[in-house]
């Protein structure tokens, strides 16, 4: 339940701001502007999971694999933002 909460509908909005931006027939500079608003969007939603993973197995809320596992996906979706955000 949580990953659908954490992951699901964010990344799924997340997404389609991407995908919007991405336009084949126009490469402007307004295009690029779109492309790196959509992954700080994105790079910032998943480090409040990741703090949120963190909160939660400090409180005990979470157990250790359960923090790690949403954690790590956290953190692995928001290096991948911080790449692609290098990259354009």
């Amino acid at each position: 339940m949580i990953l659908a909460r954490l992951f699901g509908v964010r990344d799924a909005v997340l997404g389609g701001l991407l995908w919007t931006a991405k336009d084949a027939s126009r490469t402007t500079d307004a295009t690029q502007s779109e492309i790196r608003r959509g992954l700080w969007a994105n790079i910032i939603t998943d480090s409040v999971d990741l703090c949120s993973c963190l909160v939660g197995l400090m409180d005990g809320t979470m157990s250790v694999p359960s923090a790690a596992l949403v954690g790590g996906g956290a953190f692995v979706f928001t290096m991948l933002g911080i790449i692609g955000l290098k990259s354009t």
